[in-house]
């Protein structure tokens, strides 16, 4: 795997991802600065984890999660959804009532899959006002 045998190939990857997987219109130093891409490629080469990171990709292409119930939902749990319009995947709102316990749907108004890093107030004021209605 590339990105485990070049660094540059590793960069280039990462750098990729953000600005195609994130809100950043083009400009991916309009989110992440030079610094926390550095920080990031770093890790994954330090720690040649990259490849375990990327199976899950796969993993869940080949090899679906299946619920070991029958019940439905089939997360029982209290589940809170934030739909990020730049997402790689976006969740019908249908499907989510169907397979989750949905106490809660925000639509937001930008974000992408790295929404946490891109809307760090957002992202935190969203999981308070959600833990709030179960109090």
């Amino acid at each position: 795997m590339g990105l485990n045998d070049s660094p540059a190939g590793l960069f280039a990857w990462i750098i990729e991802k953000r600005r195609t997987w994130a809100d950043v219109s083009g400009n991916i130093e309009s989110v992440f600065d030079r610094d926390h891409l550095c920080d990031t490629a770093t890790i994954y080469w330090a720690t040649q984890t990259i490849t375990t990171a990327a199976r899950f990709y796969k993993e869940v292409l080949h090899n679906p999660w299946r619920p070991s119930h029958r019940r439905f939902p089939v997360v029982e749990a209290p589940t809170f959804a934030f739909v990020h319009p730049k997402d790689v995947l976006l969740m019908p709102r249908a499907w989510a009532e169907k397979y989750h316990n949905l106490k809660g749907w925000e639509v937001m108004k930008s974000g992408g899959h790295f929404a946490p890093y891109e809307l760090p107030n957002e992202f935190v004021g969203g999981i308070r006002k959600s833990f709030r209605t179960l109090r």
